[in-house]
């Protein structure tokens, strides 16, 4: 910004913002977790790619508009599921079309309102530990569904061919429960470390 006196410049001030310190690690946990990182602004190119050459970034996006985002993000979704992090109300429609949208602390109500997760620190340390939690929940979930679709198909085929008999197939019954919490409870062990 400068400041003109009879077409003289008599002060400049530079303005910027600070990369918050630990982003360079957490673009690097999230690379480490097979994740294609980005950044799309709408900032002026320059310092748009200083910080994202400086972060180690895969692709960085400048000048655009909160439209231009939504776009953005719309063509990275055809490639794969899209995570969106912002916090202000020029993200809030590129956070809805993102696959997940997360909102930081300190952000404008507008980002908060638009996406799906909310991190109560200002600070996107939690985002590896976030997408670990997610992949180790749905992996769960699809064990705990394969788990329980075989057991009761197998016990289904056995009391239909009359292989056990009706009270052996409601003992068996429970167990299929049983099944599905030891699943459960023996495949959260990396999902406990990481909710630590």
């Amino acid at each position: 910004v400068s400041l003109f006196e009879d077409d003289r410049v008599i002060a400049t001030i530079l303005l910027g913002d600070r990369v918050r310190s630990e982003a360079r690690a957490v673009v690097d946990s999230l690379k480490s977790l097979a994740i294609f990182v980005g950044m799309i602004s709408g900032d002026a190119e320059g310092p748009v790619r200083k910080v994202s050459q400086a972060l180690g970034m895969d692709f960085w996006l400048a000048r655009l508009s909160p439209e231009q985002k939504k776009k953005a993000i719309a063509e990275q979704t055809h490639s794969g599921p899209t995570l969106m992090v912002g916090d202000g109300a020029n993200d809030a429609v590129a956070l809805v079309e993102a696959s997940v949208g997360v909102a930081v602390q300190g952000g404008l109500e507008a980002a908060v309102h638009a996406s799906d997760v909310y991190l109560s620190r200002g600070s996107i340390e939690l985002l590896p530990q976030l997408i670990v939690i997610g992949r180790e929940t749905l992996h769960v979930v699809k064990r705990n569904f394969y788990v329980s679709l075989g057991y009761n198909g197998v016990a289904a085929w056995a009391a239909m061919t009359g292989r056990v008999s009706p009270l052996l197939a409601a003992i068996l019954m429970p167990l299929s429960a049983f099944a599905v919490f030891s699943s459960a409870r023996l495949g959260t062990q990396r999902l406990r470390e990481a909710l630590k």
